[in-house]
């Protein structure tokens, strides 16, 4: 699943949405988002969520998708998670950009080309 013969993966996605309500609820505010390693298709709507919610003209948004390597994906990245990312558009087009200039394995997946 990883380059590592061995990993351990903590899953917050269930808790996502309560840091999501409670910011939103004290009215905060962020110069900058960034995700990264998506691990399933319930955590990129979360994701989606919380750019919806905190995003503005004036937030940095770096999307930095982990999906795999040496022109693979790995086994958790599946064509229906891989749809719901292009689903969001200004996601879409920063992950494009960071793609395109920092990792072509990831620029094939994304654009269904591996």
């Amino acid at each position: 699943m990883t380059g590592y013969p061995s990993y351990y993966c903590d899953d917050y996605t269930e808790k996502m949405e309560y840091f999501r309500s409670e910011w939103e609820k004290m009215g905060q505010s962020f110069d900058g988002i960034y995700t990264g390693f998506v691990a399933s298709e319930q955590q990129i709507d979360q994701i989606f969520h919380f750019i919806e919610t905190f995003d503005t003209p004036d937030t940095f948004l770096l999307v930095d998708p982990v999906m795999g390597d040496d022109g693979h994906t790995y086994a958790m990245f599946t064509p229906e998670l891989l749809r719901k990312m292009k689903r969001q558009k200004k996601w879409q087009a920063c992950c494009k950009a960071l793609l395109r200039a920092t990792h072509q394995t990831k620029l094939r997946i994304y654009d269904d080309k591996a």
